[in-house]
């Protein structure tokens, strides 16, 4: 059996220490730690623990997805509604209480101007509907080191686009059977790493909406695809987690241990998920993860409003307030938004609306 089925792993807790770990990283940020660095960018001189973390998160993303998509009985469409009530309804609310209430409240901003602000509501509709990413309200923040409202967001652009790819792709029949799967996913990722530029959307050229960041972090989620694949292959043990720690030592002072991280990092994060020690003690029903990565950010620069009227913020301060903070933020919107949203879409007649619409059967099957 997969150990990517439901009670084979504790993919929850990986994903929950990932988010915790990229509001860790971000205090450096958000409180301008001139002269100090994390732990993780330390040690390695070329990453940092939020950067790592979101390998984790999109590595066990493509995971994930890939087997949503291969196991959806209505195909595509099925794939496509699960997507959009996981993703948006908690992205949407998120993006609304920054710009709007959190702006006001403790970023400076004034409620009456904000609401007629061209700045406030293009910040809200470009980010909810991940078209591409606002950071900035005029006079939100500005005396924070920080002006962002949400630095997290643009991995969620990312996310989203990548689902539409898939879903572009499971549309046109390409992805028909492990095989088609496989060509397609290794063909995009020898593509993004021959000229990240070509590839529209998920590449690194702005012109077709593409960002810097996009291109590593599209390869890491289509590779967590292709080992949800190529699971039975390429099992995680001991041994496997050796061999990685040994290429991390191999490739160390060279061009290629950044690389040697990540294949480390998602290979450690699969283990310890899949650990039967793990897996029997912690089993988390809840998954905190995304509203914790979405809140983090704001949790932080609300902290820094509070404890700076105080004290000048350090890093660890904000982390200590703002980890907290944000999983109570995480609570509400995983128990009053996240799991209502992900039950309808299990609840949802797609039968019905594909007599309605006329949809065909062969458009919908699994892929």
């Amino acid at each position: 059996m997969s150990i990517f089925e439901k009670g084979n792993n504790s993919f929850n807790l990986v994903r929950l220490i990932a988010a915790i770990a990229v509001i860790y990283s971000h205090s450096y940020a958000i409180a301008h730690a001139t002269g100090s660095s994390e732990m993780i960018a330390g040690l390695t001189g070329v990453t940092h623990a939020g950067e790592l973390s979101v390998v984790v998160f999109f590595f066990l993303s493509g995971a994930l997805v890939t087997k949503s998509l291969s196991s959806s009985h209505n195909g595509v469409f099925e794939f496509v509604v699960k997507r959009i009530m996981r993703i948006y309804p908690a992205l949407i609310i998120c993006c609304f209480l920054s710009a709007f209430v959190f702006s006001n409240v403790f970023g400076g901003g004034v409620w009456q101007k904000e609401i007629y602000s061209v700045d406030a509501w293009k910040y809200f509709f470009h980010n909810s509907i991940a078209l591409w990413n606002e950071h900035f309200i005029s006079g939100v923040y500005e005396t924070h080191p920080e002006h962002g409202l949400n630095g997290s967001l643009w991995s969620v652009t990312l996310e989203i686009r990548l689902y539409f790819v898939l879903a572009l792709l499971g549309f046109s029949g390409l992805l028909k059977g492990a095989l088609g799967k496989v060509l397609f996913f290794s063909g995009i990722v020898i593509a993004l790493g021959v000229d990240s530029r070509v590839v529209p959307i998920i590449g690194s050229d702005h012109a077709s909406f593409g960002n810097y960041d996009f291109p590593v972090f599209s390869c890491v989620f289509l590779i967590g695809g292709l080992f949800y694949l190529l699971e039975k292959e390429f099992p995680i043990n001991l041994k496997t987690v050796a061999v990685s720690i040994f290429l991390l030592i191999c490739f160390k002072g060279s061009v290629f241990f950044k690389c040697a991280i990540f294949q480390f990092v998602a290979i450690f994060a699969i283990w310890f998920g899949t650990n039967e020690f793990i897996v029997k003690r912690v089993q988390l029903r809840n998954d905190y993860s995304y509203g914790v990565y979405l809140y983090g950010w704001p949790a932080q620069q609300i902290v820094y409003t509070l404890v700076s009227r105080y004290v000048d913020p350090k890093p660890w301060q904000i982390s200590a307030l703002a980890i907290p903070l944000a999983l109570f933020f995480a609570c509400l919107s995983w128990h009053f938004v996240e799991k209502p949203c992900i039950s309808a879409a299990q609840k949802f007649k797609f039968n019905t609306v594909k007599k309605i619409f006329g949809i065909k059967s062969g458009v919908c099957d699994a892929v």
